[in-house]
């Protein structure tokens, strides 16, 4: 088999191909939803003693703008990342903040709490 030439990887890169590097149809890639991860954690660095309604609020807008970001193609994979990381991360922020430990509600769990405090759900 002959090696493909230049025109023919940049054809299959405008076509989204599987094996190319990038989104296209097929989803994004995990260096994109690298890039989303660290957003997050960079909002969430130790000493940031933000208030839980305004880091939830700024946070909310990275996520909204990530969602449109991947909403192309099947964004269902890279909505599911980006939830699941976003509430494991400030969970952990939560507890981390002071020296004692932040308390969820009893009878309450994490998820549930973050989503009622306004948390987005992609």
């Amino acid at each position: 088999m002959k090696p493909a030439t230049d025109g023919e990887e940049r054809a299959r890169a405008a076509t989204g191909l599987p094996g190319v590097k990038g989104g296209g149809a097929h989803g994004k890639s995990s260096g994109e939803l690298g890039r989303s991860r660290q957003q997050v954690k960079n909002r969430l660095e130790a000493g940031n003693h933000t208030p839980l309604p305004a880091l939830i609020e700024r946070m909310n807008r990275n996520i909204k703008g990530w969602a449109n970001y991947f909403s192309l193609g099947y964004p269902r994979a890279a909505y599911r990342d980006i939830n699941a990381y976003a509430r494991q991360r400030l969970t952990r922020h939560l507890k981390r903040r002071s020296q004692r430990s932040y308390r969820f509600p009893s009878g309450e769990s994490a998820y549930a709490f973050l989503n009622r405090r306004g948390l987005i759900y992609l």
